[in-house]
Parts: C-alpha cells; structure tokens; sequence
C-alpha cells in the first residue's frame, strides 16, 4: 500500500509501528513511583493507611529498578502475595528485596566495592583496612537480602537485630 511517489503511507505506518515514547528508566525518575505504587496497589484493590504508604514509597525510593515499572510492579505484587500465603501484615516491614533491584557497584571506581576484587586478593595485600571491613559487610549483607524474600528474615538468618541492619542498610545504600 504505497503512494504513487512509492512512499509508505504514514497512516499505515504509524498503525504498525506505533509510537515511540521516550521515557527516563525509574532508577532516573523516582518520582514517578508514588503514583505507580498508588495505581499497582488500586488494581489489586489494596487500601494502605497514609502512613504505611508514605513508608512503602519510602522503601520503594530505595531500589535501582533495573527492570522499570514492570519490576515495580511485580514486586508490588510478590510483596502482596508473599503476605497473603505467609499469614503475613502487609507492612513494609515484609516488602521482598529481590537480587534485580539491587544497584551493582560503580564500575569506574577502583575501591575494594569492585565485583572483581575478591576476598582473597583483599587478604593477600595490603589494604585501607576499613575500606576492606567495609566491602566484606556490605557484600555478606547484600548478599544476604538477596537471598531471604524480606528484611526481617535476613536479620533472622544474620542474627542481627532490626535496628542494626537498618542502620548498615543506610550505611551502605542497600
């Protein structure tokens, strides 16, 4: 279907492509998270007191959101889940931390926060010696909040108290 110049129609075009939008990636546009976690909770009919949803952007602010809204929203959705099945408040308190919405580590910096420094080639040379306490922290609690679906959990498997791992958490931007 072209035009007699032999040019697709951009009707049809349009029609089959679609349009194009260009939009920041949320890690780049966190303000757009209050609204998304208001309209992911509305289509599951979920009603939080202000409170707990002012906590809940809070907790939401945190995270890299690698996959965008899509992840926001099934986090949204296992953290509801995850209450429903466990017999579970839903607080932020049981919000899953999942391994994608982690932010790695800068890659240009060459601190001991690199993946590729490893914890033998730490303890092989010398080394900013709270640089390194440092990096072994951050990667047993990063590591540890990957593994457990929520916050509580991982203090339970650490056997660290709450207000201590939320401390470090903030230390270390986890």
């Amino acid at each position: 279907v072209e035009s007699e110049l032999g040019h697709f129609l951009v009707d049809i075009r349009t029609r089959m492509m679609g349009l194009d939008i260009h939009l920041l990636p949320l890690r780049q546009s966190k303000q757009d998270i209050l609204p998304l976690a208001a309209l992911a909770l509305s289509k599951k009919n979920i009603h939080l007191d202000d409170e707990e949803f002012d906590q809940l952007v809070k907790k939401l602010h945190e995270f890299h959101w690698k996959g965008n809204i899509r992840q926001l929203f099934k986090s949204i959705d296992a953290w509801i889940l995850t209450c429903e099945f466990q017999d579970l408040p839903l607080t932020v308190e049981n919000f899953p931390v999942f391994k994608g919405m982690l932010e790695g580590p800068p890659e240009s910096s060459a601190s001991p926060a690199q993946p590729i420094f490893e914890f033998d080639q730490l303890v092989q040379r010398d080394s900013d010696f709270d640089e390194a306490i440092s990096w072994v922290e951050k990667t047993i609690l990063s590591h540890a909040l990957r593994r457990h679906p929520s916050v509580a959990d991982c203090c339970k498997a650490l056997n660290i108290s709450r207000s201590a791992m939320d401390a470090r958490r903030r230390k270390y931007g986890l």
